[in-house]
């Protein structure tokens, strides 16, 4: 099989959110997304590498390994109180 060979491995990577492929190394990622108004607002989590096609879970920051939820007040609301 000679180098300039159209077939590639891959490895299906889907189920597990990794912001690297763990076959070639690359953090390029192809995603879907939803923009409006110029801003991203929404992302799908199934993508695949931009360097060797292997399919993918995108992260979300959730799954970052020293995510801390934010912490927000609770705002009153007048017509309970």
């Amino acid at each position: 099989m000679s180098s300039t060979s159209s077939s590639r491995r891959m490895i299906d990577q889907r189920g597990i959110p990794s912001n690297e492929c763990i076959n070639c190394g690359s953090n390029v990622q192809v995603v879907r997304a939803i923009f409006q108004d110029y801003e991203l607002v929404m992302w799908f989590t199934d993508s695949f590498c931009g360097t060797c096609g292997s399919p993918m879970t995108t992260p979300t920051p959730v799954d970052h390994p020293e995510y801390v939820k934010p912490h927000y007040p609770e705002e009153e609301d007048d017509e309970f109180n």
